[in-house]
């Protein structure tokens, strides 16, 4: 799928998260420049996730998380974000003079 806005071209690749289709994830990041990681708040940070956060941190890529499911039933934002790879999050590869969002 793709679109354009102002004088840009995206183009949105989306491959799946499981372990069994990681052979598919691997070529996409070549041919991107920023990734955008969901993550379902009802079940919180897995194993695939720290591997494609792992492969997109090897890439360089820009990174983008979103936290799906957030209005579910006994969802602790706080809690999911205690569980997130904080040593991963905190230091995503971003070198010194780039800009980078924290919130």
């Amino acid at each position: 799928m793709h679109c354009n806005w102002e004088e840009c071209e995206i183009n949105i690749i989306d491959t799946p998260g499981y372990a069994d289709f990681i052979r598919d994830t691997v070529p996409a990041l070549v041919a991107s420049e920023t990734v955008l990681i969901v993550i379902s708040a009802m079940n919180g940070i897995q194993v695939n996730t720290e591997k494609h956060w792992d492969l997109v941190c090897q890439k360089g890529l820009g990174k983008l998380i979103v936290v799906m499911m957030i209005d579910g039933e006994n969802i602790n934002f706080h809690v999911l974000l205690q569980h997130c790879p904080v040593r991963k999050l905190r230091n995503p590869g971003i070198k010194k003079n780039e800009k980078k969002i924290v919130f």
